[in-house]
């Protein structure tokens, strides 16, 4: 069962790793969660480990003439039948995974700091308008 869903991914632009905001869905794979998504930038389906937002399979479809919840579904197919599942299961016990997963967590709070913090900037800037058109 797939369903739609909203998560960050981990992104490295110009050198700067930081999070993006994804529209996707959520797969499971043996019981396991995943999140999917199919990129508006290279058309390529990426399946992430929800847990640290790194991509943990990348699929691409040469015909693009699916919907992209076909073509989460067939990459999923294809993470399963190539191994990669497999292979992603025997790293999650060791400590580099434990410790992507915190900085991931960190990242997400930095960003959600991020987002309060803009938002009291826009708060601040209202609020000082008005007190000029009041004063």
């Amino acid at each position: 069962m797939m369903k739609r869903k909203m998560f960050y991914s981990v992104v490295q632009e110009n050198n700067i790793v930081g999070l993006r905001k994804q529209d996707g869905y959520e797969i499971a794979v043996d019981g396991i969660k995943f999140n999917a998504y199919k990129s508006m930038i290279d058309g390529r389906v990426y399946i992430l480990d929800p847990k640290n937002g790194i991509a943990v399979f990348v699929y691409s479809d040469d015909t693009d003439v699916l919907p992209h919840h076909d073509l989460v579904e067939k990459a999923k197919d294809e993470f399963v039948k190539r191994g990669v599942f497999e292979r992603w299961k025997e790293k999650c016990d060791m400590e580099s995974y434990q410790l992507t997963n915190k900085m991931f967590n960190a990242y997400k709070k930095a960003e959600s700091l991020r987002e309060r913090q803009k938002e009291l900037v826009q708060r601040e800037i209202e609020e000082n308008r008005r007190q000029q058109d009041n004063g």
